[in-house]
């Protein structure tokens, strides 16, 4: 790992985050140089049209709910 980069590493997600988690937890200090721009969210109000039945968790955590835990709740990595 490099410890003397200047500029952080931008990690675009639009997807699960699986590597990212897997990368983190392998080694931790990577959260200090990295940035996590992350695609996710559900239907806006007015702009489109929920799916019928029971509320569905947001698609992209949905992918590996365990690794967006960790992305979210426990890595230093910012967001």
């Amino acid at each position: 790992m490099q410890d003397n980069a200047s500029a952080p590493v931008v990690y675009a997600a639009g997807a699960g985050l699986t590597d990212l988690a897997a990368a983190w937890l392998a080694e931790p200090r990577i959260g200090r140089s990295l940035r996590l721009v992350w695609v996710g969210g559900s239907v806006h109000p007015g702009l489109g049209m929920s799916p019928p039945g029971p509320p569905q968790p947001e698609f992209n955590f949905g992918l590996d709910p365990l690794a967006a835990q960790v992305i979210f709740n426990k890595a230093d990595i910012e967001i």
